[in-house]
């Protein structure tokens, strides 16, 4: 992606007609969307119109359907393209698939752990939001272990939880997660830690990986962008926080992996979710 992307949105937004306007390097590019249909709350389908590299004018579109008590949001594009652009895109694929993907998980995270309209002011390096934490159910394996040993247990222990998950037909509901349950930089040189997959509905699967519950909290939230091991002045300033608006830890303290580090070489393009559950103010 481009940092010095240039984005321009038209005034007001949300309606018929509403668009914005993108302008970045090569391979970003430049375009516009536009908004041609509503029908709210289901379905909105906008023009996209791609200018550079490429000229191309698909419609892009969203169907929400509900789904019990939760819903399920589609995301698609159509349109028809000349030879050898349909060549292009057919090549293209899994770049748009990739795309699809990672938009649908962020807006998973941002409708279930919406930022409060009242930002807690903040006083450190990242900036420190109010959410609501949305429980689940998880599967995973849970072990006090060297904080020195955090890596090596997460590198060991992810792929054997992915492939039980997999194996049990178990629907995933979100990014691979770590659950602090506590930390001991002083003393011990522990933490109590679970690495877990949050699933639909969970179970014991054996071999030490075991159904992890979670409810609903009040919680502090910082998105973090860059190298797992600079991560920390990120959970000082939540702890800053904290102690400025009189709160306190009301559970553990939560990472939820975005970014997929085997795909995405570039650190500085991770992403993790840094959730505090807490009480207080």
């Amino acid at each position: 992606m481009d940092t010095g992307m240039v984005l321009t949105y038209s005034d007001p937004q949300g309606q018929v007609g509403s668009n914005y306007t993108w302008k970045g390097n090569k391979e970003v590019g430049q375009g516009e969307m536009t908004i041609e249909k509503i029908d709210a709350p289901n379905f909105v389908e906008c023009k996209l119109h791609f200018i550079e590299p490429f000229e191309a004018t698909p419609n892009n579109y969203f169907r929400i359907e509900q789904m019990g008590e939760s819903c399920k949001v589609i995301w698609g594009m159509k349109g028809e393209s000349p030879f050898p652009m349909n060549l292009m895109q057919f090549l293209m694929k899994g770049s748009i698939q990739k795309s699809f993907d990672e938009g649908l998980t962020n807006l998973k995270i941002m409708t279930e752990y919406p930022v409060a309209a009242e930002e807690i002011k903040p006083a450190g390096t990242y900036k420190v939001n109010s959410i609501e934490f949305t429980g689940g159910e998880y599967v995973g394996v849970r072990q006090i272990i060297k904080i020195k040993d955090i890596s090596a247990f997460m590198a060991k222990n992810f792929p054997l939880v992915g492939k039980a998950v997999g194996d049990n037909k178990l629907e995933m509901s979100g990014p691979p997660t770590a659950i602090y349950y506590s930390w001991d930089d002083k003393d011990k040189m522990e933490t109590d830690v679970a690495v877990v997959m949050p699933v639909k509905k969970a179970k014991d699967l054996g071999n030490g990986i075991k159904a992890i519950k979670m409810d609903n909290s009040k919680a502090l939230l910082v998105n973090y962008n860059g190298a797992y091991d600079k991560m920390m002045q990120a959970h000082t300033d939540i702890n800053s926080y904290m102690t400025q608006n009189s709160m306190e830890m009301n559970g553990p303290a939560i990472e939820q992996y975005i970014t997929d580090p085997m795909t995405e070489k570039d650190t500085a393009k991770w992403e993790t979710k840094i959730i505090y559950l807490v009480k207080g103010r």
